[in-house]
């Protein structure tokens, strides 16, 4: 899966947009745009929806570098039957 800053990076550049631009829509400095792209920092979490539309996109795509496979997905354990 793609890192959450090379999505935010490739779904800003598709559309056209530079760091100004989407830092000025979210309300947010350049240089913090710049962080996310860069690795060096995340989004606060107000932010995940407004960038997922921003970035025309979905949060589970812009979230997918957390995906792990979840306890509650594995096979059922002996004795936790339906």
């Amino acid at each position: 899966a793609m890192k959450f800053q090379d999505i935010v990076r490739q779904k800003r550049k598709e559309l056209g947009l530079t760091q100004e631009q989407a830092a000025r829509r979210l309300g947010v400095s350049p240089a913090a745009v710049s962080k996310w792209e860069s690795g060096q920092s995340l989004p606060d979490t107000s932010l995940f929806a407004p960038l997922a539309r921003l970035l025309h996109t979905d949060l589970n795509t812009l979230l997918s570098f957390e995906e792990e496979p979840d306890e509650r997905d594995r096979a059922p354990a002996s004795g936790r039957g339906l």
